[in-house]
């Protein structure tokens, strides 16, 4: 669908098991793929972790956009999956929708090794 409008796009593809993974295929002409955890109830921003091990054989630097309840505590392990980008909204907020500071901050350190 997307490709007919000849402009590039984003894929969110929701991680809730390995066979989530399966989805990537189908989306190979995004200039993007939006890694984020699977909830029933929202489709992003839950601030929930999904299991980085379905991750294990996807070369992720190429255009993988790891999301999904990434925050200063897991911030270098998300690092090491080695991702094109890495998305940190709700992992930087303080309540819904409300971002702070501190937490920018902490994870801007955590990122750099300071």
């Amino acid at each position: 669908f997307c490709k007919q409008f000849n402009l590039p796009f984003w894929k969110t593809i929701r991680i809730q098991n390995s066979q989530s993974i399966e989805l990537l295929k189908d989306y190979a002409s995004a200039d993007a793929l939006l890694l984020e955890t699977y909830s029933e109830n929202s489709y992003g921003g839950t601030g929930k972790v999904f299991d980085w091990n379905f991750l294990k054989n996807i070369p992720l630097y190429e255009k993988f956009i790891l999301a999904g309840g990434i925050s200063s505590k897991n911030i270098k392990e998300a690092i090491k999956l080695n991702p094109w980008c890495i998305d940190v909204n709700s992992g930087v907020e303080s309540s819904l929708a409300s971002k702070d500071k501190t937490l920018m901050a902490q994870i801007i350190k955590n990122f750099k090794n300071e």
